[in-house]
């Protein structure tokens, strides 16, 4: 249900952004429908996207709005801060990864 509700948030933000850019410049346009989506991300009931240790939906969303902004703004260095984003948006290593699997050369938690 989450994801429904997030996905719904993500389609106002385009329609914020499409309606709103009418009236108002660029700028003020994209900050009003980020700050709208981020506010209804975060008052989902429960996140999404695991566990309380990492970090809220809200700040996520916050997060990723700031950046789809500066490399929107960034006309040149477009291209490069989009790869450098998806490199670092690669999955690391998880040292105990969920149900026990058996990771890379080691022998899993379950293990003696």
């Amino acid at each position: 249900m989450q994801y429904l509700l997030v996905g719904f948030a993500e389609c106002l933000f385009y329609l914020l952004l499409l309606s709103v850019s009418e009236h108002l410049g660029f700028g003020p346009t994209y900050l009003l429908g980020a700050l709208a989506t981020v506010g209804l991300i975060a008052s989902t009931p429960a996140s999404p996207w695991g566990p309380p240790a990492r970090p809220p939906a809200g700040a996520r969303a916050a997060a990723s709005y700031a950046f789809l902004y500066a490399a929107l703004q960034s006309e040149d260095y477009a291209l490069l801060i989009g790869s450098l984003a998806c490199l670092s948006s690669w999955p690391g290593h998880d040292p105990d990864p969920p149900g026990g699997l058996v990771p890379a050369g080691g022998r899993g938690r379950d293990a003696a």
